[in-house]
């Protein structure tokens, strides 16, 4: 059950909050627009607001609709911030290591950038249901909710935006068949 609490146990301890579900608001606020330290800064802001409104959570309350909500805001107000910060040079470069299987990377890699590509032409609401609902595997009715939208519409939005996903993939040619030169 994705529920906060129940009645009968305490509420949970932000440490705890922080150690379950990290990786889910660093995923929220990346596809959000935030990256590098950005994407740091942004989420320790969300669990200091998770501390602050802890007290305020309902038992009812499915924690990570309410995480994304809060990670959604935060990334919107660092984004309305972005324009006043700047960023430090360092003076080394990283080191670079070419892994044996390259030929597996750049295909993933090249997957990954058409997604991306797909997924920056969406509207808004269906990129982040599509996400919500196929990468962060929250069902339905958490999207509705951290959407604030009734069932129906975050159904149609994810599938509005599958099928956007599937046209962009469906010209994609299998990898294994080719011959090596």
């Amino acid at each position: 059950m994705n529920r906060m609490h129940s009645p009968a146990n305490a509420a949970p301890r932000v440490e705890e909050l922080f150690e379950q579900h990290v990786s889910f608001v660093w995923r929220v606020l990346e596809h959000h627009g935030l990256r590098g330290a950005d994407v740091e800064d942004a989420t320790q802001e969300v669990f200091v607001v998770v501390a602050r409104k802890l007290p305020q959570l309902t038992a009812a309350a499915p924690i990570r609709s309410w995480l994304y909500g809060i990670a959604r805001r935060v990334a919107a107000a660092s984004r309305r911030k972005a324009h006043t910060r700047r960023e430090q040079l360092t003076g080394e470069l990283p080191t670079v290591e070419t892994p044996a299987d390259q030929h597996v990377t750049l295909e993933r890699r090249e997957n990954l950038a058409r997604l991306r590509a797909v997924l920056e032409e969406m509207h808004e609401d269906q990129r982040l249901a599509f996400v919500l609902r196929e990468v962060e595997q929250l069902s339905l009715q958490e999207v509705a909710d951290a959407m604030e939208c009734p069932l129906q519409t975050a159904y149609s939005r994810v599938k509005a935006a599958r099928g956007k996903v599937a046209a962009a993939f469906a010209d994609v040619e299998p990898q294994e068949g080719r011959d090596e030169a």
